[in-house]
């Protein structure tokens, strides 16, 4: 049994055309193409309820999503599950190729998502069978100790999840390049190299598709092209050396902000690529996820430095930083008043966006995952493939 307790915290096969539709059902990472993470509408408050819990049967990285009343996530053994959000019980199951570490998309009635051998797939959201699925190349070796960690201990946990857009996919792959490929039967539209591994997902505002790399730039692509319009370079640092880009960037009012592993959160002008300012996270890979962003401040996750900080979007000034009791690799979620993360010691915190005043729900293992708010519920998972959902009352009626 997993239990928890409330804590105030000091601070490539048959490829069947899917059917267009006019308006398309869109889910997916950090809950829009522009990954800033806000949840219009939800309320989780205080968390005091469980509602339910799955055990998905494996080590859990990919965060789950919701759309239509069904949870979607993956596991490292290389399940995509669904689930009925209401009850938590499985609707079905889908067997990948191999580990998902990515989290998945919904449009148009098809789920999309990523396995660890760079394989992309579409599986129909009501019965779990494959639509289409596309093999990308082999995932590039990438020398880490160039940026400091001996080799097989590089945190390369993600692959990169599907940005939908526009009827088409976008989407990093472990073989450096990136990929637009046509949403309804797979086919390539365009391919971008870069020089390394891209894990990050790819983030959009609807005039360019920015994406970072592990060999520390980040990209500013033309969504039709795929042609380059810009691309920026992080400083790197001693330790590492590289500056590699794993984390998604936020984009929101002409800023894209991204986190790399030189201990730096960039912001830069979404037009031209040019450097708005830059915090040092000290000591700590800064951003090693997507940040949140809302009204005019950007919501940073920091890793060894344990905080998430509130900056101001376009000069970077600190507002406030809060403290974590460990790691945060979960994308910040916003919802209501409150700010929304999981932490590798086992804690799902609120932050309330006014003060940085922190409470949450204590469990037994690491966070990985990003939270999906709806209504007054928060899904997420940890790491040992339980998950969650919790509110502050009871589940809304669909």
């Amino acid at each position: 049994m997993h239990k928890y307790s409330l804590l105030a915290l000091v601070a490539f096969c048959a490829v069947p055309v899917v059917a267009a539709q006019a308006a398309p059902v869109l889910t997916q990472f950090h809950h829009g193409p522009d990954h800033t993470g806000v949840f219009e509408g939800a309320n989780p408050g205080n968390m005091i309820k469980t509602l339910w819990t799955y055990d998905d049967g494996g080590y859990t990285i990919s965060s789950p999503i919701v759309a239509d009343g069904v949870l979607y996530i993956g596991t490292k053994t290389g399940n995509l599950d669904a689930v009925d959000a209401a009850s938590g019980k499985r609707l079905w199951r889908f067997q990948a190729d191999d580990g998902i570490t990515a989290t998945p998309a919904v449009a148009n009635g098809v789920v999309y998502f990523q396995s660890a051998t760079n394989t992309v797939y579409a599986v129909d959201a009501k019965r779990g069978q494959v639509v289409w699925r596309r093999a990308t190349g082999a995932t590039v070796i990438y020398h880490s100790m160039m940026e400091g960690f001996p080799e097989g201990t590089n945190w390369d946990y993600w692959t990169s999840s599907p940005l939908y857009a526009d009827d088409t996919i976008y989407i990093g792959s472990g073989d450096s390049n990136v990929y637009a490929l046509g949403a309804r039967d797979g086919h390539v539209k365009w391919t971008f190299k870069t020089g390394n591994r891209v894990r990050a997902t790819p983030a959009t505002e609807g005039n360019r598709i920015y994406v970072g790399s592990f060999d520390g730039y980040m990209y500013a692509l033309d969504p039709k092209s795929g042609k380059l319009d810009w691309s920026f370079k992080t400083k790197g640092n001693q330790y590492f050396k590289i500056g590699a880009i794993q984390g998604a960037a936020a984009v929101s009012d002409g800023v894209v902000v991204f986190g790399s592993r030189d201990f730096n959160e960039y912001a830069l002008d979404a037009r031209t690529g040019k450097e708005l300012w830059e915090d040092l996270h000290k000591d700590s890979w800064a951003g090693p996820t997507a940040p949140a962003i809302l009204d005019g401040k950007a919501y940073v996750p920091s890793s060894d430095a344990h905080f998430i900080r509130c900056n101001d979007l376009r000069t970077g000034k600190t507002y406030w930083t809060a403290p974590t009791d460990s790691n945060v690799f979960s994308a910040p979620a916003i919802a209501g008043d409150s700010l929304y993360a999981g932490t590798f010691g086992g804690t799902f915190a609120r932050i309330k966006l006014a003060d940085a005043k922190t409470g949450g729900l204590i469990l037994q293992e690491r966070i990985y995952t990003s939270p999906w708010l709806e209504g007054s519920v928060a899904y997420f998972a940890t790491s040992d493939g339980i998950v969650y959902a919790v509110t502050n009352g009871t589940m809304p009626k669909s």
